[in-house]
């Protein structure tokens, strides 16, 4: 649990002045959708991503989600839709790793894969195979030596 001002809060999650990792996904959630100020403003509230009303109240976002099971987040299956039950999962940290905006692609063999997945796949430092395809090995060249 992390810490966090509140202790009578009426939902379960609060013991002697800390919270769960479950709200505490979800308050960054809303912080993420709400807060102009906050560092990841503008990957998400900027770009019109908000939540269901439901969710403004954190024992409805926990009756729909359930409990985060340790080591995962919370992940947006569309990553342009918003946080809601029907667009919503909890996920691994690797997974939710893969699915970043920012995260390139290779495609071998009619293969789509992260650059990580690739690494893991291949046993492959990912540091090197990055350096490879950065200094333009072929795909080929790159996956196997």
């Amino acid at each position: 649990m992390g810490k966090f001002p509140y202790t009578n809060l009426s939902h379960g999650h609060s013991k002697k002045g800390e919270v769960s990792s479950t709200y505490n996904s979800w308050r960054s959630m809303k912080r993420r959708c709400n807060c102009l100020t906050g560092k990841n403003w503008r990957n998400y509230g900027s770009r019109g991503i908000t939540y269901c009303a439901r969710w403004d109240k954190f024992a409805n976002f926990l009756a729909d989600m359930g409990e985060k099971p340790e080591g995962f987040s919370l992940e947006r299956e569309n990553n342009d839709g918003d946080y809601e039950p029907n667009n919503c999962s909890w996920i691994s940290l690797a997974q939710q790793a893969n699915n970043k905006r920012t995260n390139g692609y290779i495609t071998h063999n009619n293969i789509r894969k992260t650059v990580a997945e690739w690494s893991r796949v291949l046993g492959i430092n990912v540091r090197t195979l990055r350096s490879r395809i950065n200094k333009g090995w072929a795909i080929d060249k790159a996956f196997t030596i």
